[in-house]
């Protein structure tokens, strides 16, 4: 697992690291998304 070794110096312009910011990104938002649906849930 190399997603926690290049945290500490985030570099935005390697093209290396595009994929992994992308799968981050989707991750974050499923996880937002998961999160809202069972408070709706639970709220409604």
């Amino acid at each position: 697992m190399r997603l926690f070794s290049g945290e500490h110096k985030p570099t935005y312009r390697s093209k290396d690291k595009e994929p992994l910011q992308l799968a981050v990104v989707v991750s974050f938002i499923v996880i937002v998304t998961a999160i809202l649906w069972v408070l709706a849930v639970l709220f409604l």
